[in-house]
């Protein structure tokens, strides 16, 4: 994601999503990324990118519990 523009504290954003089963009901996922911290340290730009990934994936949890 190239986002000169946008507000986020970041640039040159590249993730990788794996998931693997690991039960007929449930799956590991392993979320990666690399990125450029922008206007603020890596650390705080680091925990704010985690926060989402727990965002998305219990949103995705909640609508597979859901059917």
């Amino acid at each position: 994601m190239i986002n000169d523009d946008a507000p986020a504290p970041f640039t040159d954003y590249l993730a990788t999503v794996n998931f693997r089963s690991i039960a007929d009901d449930a799956c590991e996922v392993d979320w990666s990324s690399e990125f450029q911290a922008r206007g603020m340290a890596e650390e705080d730009v680091r925990k704010i990118i985690e926060g989402a990934y727990r965002g998305v994936i219990r949103h995705l949890s909640r609508k597979a519990e859901a059917g």
